[in-house]
């Protein structure tokens, strides 16, 4: 039993006293945590875009001339090269072609030696082995890409359309129908924020209305035509899925 203090008549004060301090501490730590929480949760951070700051880099885009021409196989596709003017330079030749291929391979292979972390490196490599049909290489660099950057939308579109050339090389049904989904899954994956959104949204209108699932095409490719409206991809894109006059 606690004996009281003759002088004053109450309890003697206990020799380690409670303090607030360290409940303010905790209430204020779970306080940013939160914050951090909700932040992580709703902020989204763009995606990558454009080239890095590379001499190899730039020699590489010089290669090209203003041109990157990839067989898209009926789809609507486009890479950072294309951001350029190409002038009114005519059209490579075939020869000219690969020999541009090729110096700009060499130079994005000497700068993915110095930025190997850096994704936009990984995704224009890939870009230049896809219109060269090296699609396993293609598609290895796409997805390294968007292994450093998930919300890489040029990484994804390009991944999608390797995907879709990949299907068509395939003699067995239900590998091409593999092939064909996950593309669309990719060009789902493009947020609405992104450069590259309307491409994947048309490109993933065109896959489901190939796989069967009509209806949900053509409430995509309606949705498209209202951010898109008169233009001649909406107006090919309305005639796929059977919205639009015939051609």
């Amino acid at each position: 039993m606690t004996s009281l203090d003759p002088r004053t008549r109450r309890p003697p004060r206990p020799l380690y006293g409670w303090s607030s301090r360290p409940l303010i501490l905790f209430a204020s730590i779970m306080v940013v945590l939160t914050g951090i929480g909700l932040f992580g949760r709703f902020h989204r951070s763009p995606g990558p875009a454009g080239f890095p700051e590379d001499a190899a880099v730039d020699s590489a885009r010089a290669s090209l001339h203003g041109r990157l021409e990839i067989d898209a196989v009926g789809l609507r596709f486009g890479t950072s090269f294309d951001a350029g003017d190409p002038g009114h330079e005519p059209p490579l030749s075939p020869e000219d072609r690969v020999t541009a291929l090729a110096a700009a391979s060499r130079w994005m292979a000497e700068a993915r030696s110095r930025l190997q972390l850096d994704p936009r490196v990984a995704c224009l490599s890939a870009h230049l082995d896809l219109a060269s049909d090296r699609l396993e290489h293609a598609e290895h660099f796409y997805r390294e890409a968007l292994a450093l950057a998930p919300r890489y939308g040029e990484a994804r579109l390009g991944l999608g359309v390797t995907l879709v050339r990949h299907a068509a090389t395939e003699g067995d049904e239900r590998s091409v129908r593999a092939l064909e989904l996950q593309a669309a899954a990719q060009f789902a994956a493009v947020h609405e924020d992104d450069r590259f959104y309307l491409p994947a949204l048309y490109d993933r209108t065109v896959m489901l209305a190939r796989i069967g699932r009509t209806e949900e095409a053509r409430r995509l490719a309606r949705r498209y035509a209202t951010l898109d409206p008169g233009s001649e991809w909406t107006a090919s894109l309305l005639r796929r899925v059977g919205l639009g006059g015939p051609g």
